[in-house]
C-alpha cells in the first residue's frame, strides 16, 4: 500500500469515527429529549378553572412511553363537609374490570394521635377505580378555601397488550371537622395509599377522573399526567 492509500485510509477511518460520535450524539439526543425533566414529560396538566367542573378527562394519550404518572391538587365544591372519592374509567369501560383497594392513617392534628386505621376493598366494580380522596370543605363557615390534598398515582406498561393494567397512589389530605380555624382538636389529618387492577389487556389510551356522585370540583383542582421513559420496546 502506497503513502497515497495510506492517507485515504487513515482519512476515511477519521471520518468514520467523526460519523459514530455523530450518531451516538443524535441518539442522545432523541432520547432525552423525549424523557426530558429526569425521565418524565408532562402529556397534559388540567386546571380546574371555576366551581362547575365534575369531570377530568385525559384522551389520546400517546403511547410511546413505559409508564404513566399524574399528580394531584384536588378540593371538593358541592356537597356536605367531610371528604370525597375520586374515581377513574379507562377507556370508556364501563364493565365490571376493576378492583382496588384503600388503606389509610387518621390523625388528630392537635393531639398527635393515631385515631384510626381504615382498609376499605373495593371489589370487581362497574367503571370505577377507587384511585384516591380528598377534602370537601362545603359551605359551611370557618372552612378553609385553600385546602387541596397532595397525591400521585403510578400506572406501568400502560401501553402493553398483553398483561392487565395496575396502578398504585398515595395521597394527603386535611379535613376540618367543624369550624375549621377556632376549633383544633376537631382537626383531621390523613394519609392513605390505595392500589389496584383493571381487569383488561388493552393499551390505555384514555383515562376519566371524577366523583361517584358526579359532584364538582372546587376552582384551582388540578392533575397531570406526564409519561415516564421513551422506548418502543415490549418485554415479554
Amino acid at each position: 500500500m502506497n503513502k497515497q492509500e495510506l492517507q485515504l485510509l487513515a482519512e476515511t477511518r477519521r471520518q468514520q469515527k467523526l460519523l459514530d460520535k455523530r450518531v451516538e450524539r443524535l441518539e442522545t439526543l432523541e432520547f432525552t429529549s423525549i424523557v426530558s425533566g429526569g425521565g418524565w414529560t408532562e402529556i397534559e396538566t388540567i386546571t380546574q378553572p371555576d366551581d362547575a367542573q365534575t369531570i377530568f378527562t385525559f384522551d389520546n394519550i400517546p403511547q410511546i412511553f413505559l409508564h404513566l404518572a399524574l399528580i394531584f391538587s384536588l378540593r371538593g365544591y358541592a356537597g356536605a363537609e367531610g371528604v370525597e372519592f375520586l374515581i377513574a374509567q379507562i377507556n370508556d369501560d364501563t364493565d365490571d374490570h376493576y378492583w382496588s383497594i384503600l388503606e389509610g392513617i387518621w390523625m388528630d392534628a392537635a393531639a398527635g394521635a393515631c385515631n384510626q386505621f381504615c382498609t376499605a376493598y373495593f371489589p370487581t366494580k362497574a367503571g370505577q377505580w377507587f384511585i384516591l380522596r380528598y377534602p370537601n370543605p362545603g359551605d359551611e363557615a370557618g372552612n378553609d378555601p385553600n385546602t387541596f390534598c397532595a397525591g400521585h398515582m403510578w400506572m406501568p406498561d400502560y401501553r402493553n397488550s398483553y398483561i392487565k393494567k395496575a396502578f398504585v397512589a398515595d395521597n394527603y389530605f386535611p379535613q376540618a371537622q367543624g369550624e375549621w380555624l377556632s376549633v383544633p382538636t376537631d382537626r383531621m389529618i390523613h394519609r392513605e395509599q390505595s392500589g389496584g387492577t383493571w381487569h383488561d389487556t388493552d393499551p390505555i389510551t384514555k383515562i376519566i377522573f371524577r366523583s361517584p356522585g358526579n359532584r364538582a370540583f372546587a376552582r384551582n383542582s388540578k392533575i397531570s399526567l406526564y409519561g415516564i421513559g421513551g422506548t418502543f420496546e415490549e418485554f415479554a
